[in-house]
């Protein structure tokens, strides 16, 4: 296209409007003369693969900025070590605990527990202290029926350790 346009601008109407370039390119070409200005109007491909780059990089950074975010957001899991519990206390109609992170800079963030058969796993989640999350103090209060539970425990990362028995 750019080649039909410096011919008909170079050589046949150099004295021409803008009007008899658009005419001579619908006539050549037999494509519209509005396509042909998006297409010149696009630039070269240098620049459409720049800005494909661009995009690429800007996608990239946008999805690493929101995995940073919601791994901040909910934490990691918190192993026995790092916790110190208190007051525990299991009824038949739940479960209550103090507790409070252990290791300076780190803070809670939520628990999340499980009942399988006779065992109530709790799995707490923390994180660097900063935001909203500056407590490292917790209760845990978990009112479900727990008849049939006689051991609570903590899932860490790669370990389980027993917090309370009947």
């Amino acid at each position: 296209m750019r080649k039909i346009y410096k011919k008909i601008r170079g050589n046949e109407c150099q004295a021409g409007s803008r009007y008899d370039i658009q005419q001579r390119v619908e006539s050549i070409t037999g494509a519209p003369f509005l396509f042909f200005r998006r297409i010149k109007m696009t630039g070269t491909v240098k620049k459409q693969k720049k800005h494909k780059w661009m995009l690429f990089v800007l996608i990239v950074l946008a999805a690493a900025a929101v995995t940073v975010f919601f791994g901040y957001s909910r934490g990691s899991k918190a192993s026995a070590a790092e916790i110190s519990f208190t007051n525990m206390e299991l009824t038949d109609t739940g479960f209550t605990a103090e507790a409070e992170f252990i290791s300076s800079g780190k803070t809670f963030r939520t628990y999340h527990y499980t009942i399988e058969g006779s065992v109530l796993y709790l799995t707490v989640y923390g994180g660097l202290a900063g935001g909203g999350y500056s407590d490292g103090n917790f209760t845990v209060d978990i009112q479900e029926d727990m008849q049939e539970v006689a051991t609570v425990c903590l899932k860490g990362c790669d370990d389980v350790a027993v917090l309370y028995t009947r």
